[in-house]
């Protein structure tokens, strides 16, 4: 399916359910714990989420904090487990099982 395809059918998405662009990104990391529950899976989502829509997180959630010191006392203060990523270390997967 082509992009702009794809881009035109979210749009209208969004605009026929008078949603915004986070709106819509809300609704779709909502949906999918929302599966991960009903599966019996725990929603492990980026600290984006968390700081974008704390209280409408599934409280099962583990945030991920990568991006930077300080997400996740704010995480556990609020009842969440939290991944803390070495924000010192990155990777880069150059081809399919060649890390040269």
């Amino acid at each position: 399916m082509p992009i702009r395809c794809f881009d035109h059918k979210l749009k209208c998405r969004l605009q026929t359910n008078n949603l915004t662009p986070k709106d819509g990104y809300q609704y779709f990391v909502l949906k999918a714990q929302e599966i991960a529950r009903l599966e019996n899976w725990t929603p492990v989502n980026w600290e984006e989420t968390f700081n974008a829509f704390p209280s409408k997180l599934n409280p099962q959630t583990i945030v991920h904090n990568w991006l930077g010191p300080g997400v996740c006392p704010k995480a556990v203060a609020k009842g969440f487990r939290c991944i803390f990523s070495n924000q010192g270390v990155w990777f880069i997967l150059v081809g399919e099982g060649n890390l040269s």
